[in-house]
């Protein structure tokens, strides 16, 4: 027997039933139009989807290339979203939830609503990247490895004398 997509319209309630550190979830539409929530207050639900529209187009606006999974941190908790081409899901967390385990729960559902859970962005065909950029470290290059700035102090005295 063959199990279809889950409905859009259930995913956000899905997601904070299998996930314990998941508070309250919303799924929007790439205009940030509310798709669907977990919560059933529709105004609390309309405020968290314009929020949550706000930071991934923050996030667009300040990375050179679309990222398909965000996080922010607070004092209260923890907003992470997983976005394709079609919808953005994102969640608010309780403040120690694990963010690996949050983003996999959040992938997941995306996945189950027919979702590529990091596919290409709306405005931005091909492009898949992860809001968390891995640095390239100087340390090994051997032209970067010597110190920038080195103050000359004569042999035989003390620095600052």
């Amino acid at each position: 027997m063959s199990v279809g997509p889950l409905d859009p319209g259930v995913a956000p309630a899905r997601l904070v039933a299998m996930s314990v550190d998941v508070r309250s979830a919303i799924l929007i539409d790439p205009a940030g139009g509310l798709v669907s929530a977990s919560d059933g207050d529709s105004e609390r639900a309309r405020r968290l989807a314009g929020l949550a529209h706000e930071m991934v187009s923050a996030a667009d606006s300040a990375w050179s290339g679309a990222s398909d999974a965000l996080e922010a941190q607070t004092l209260g908790g923890a907003i992470f979203a997983v976005r394709d081409a079609r919808y953005t899901l994102a969640c608010v967390a309780r403040r120690l939830a694990l963010p690996a385990l949050v983003v996999y729960d959040l992938r997941q559902t995306m996945l189950a609503i027919g979702g590529s859970a990091g596919g290409a962005q709306p405005g931005r065909p091909g492009k898949e990247r992860s809001a968390i950029r891995e640095e390239r470290s100087p340390i090994g290059d051997r032209a970067s490895s010597a110190p920038a700035h080195r103050a000359s102090t004569p042999p035989g005295s003390a620095p600052g004398s």
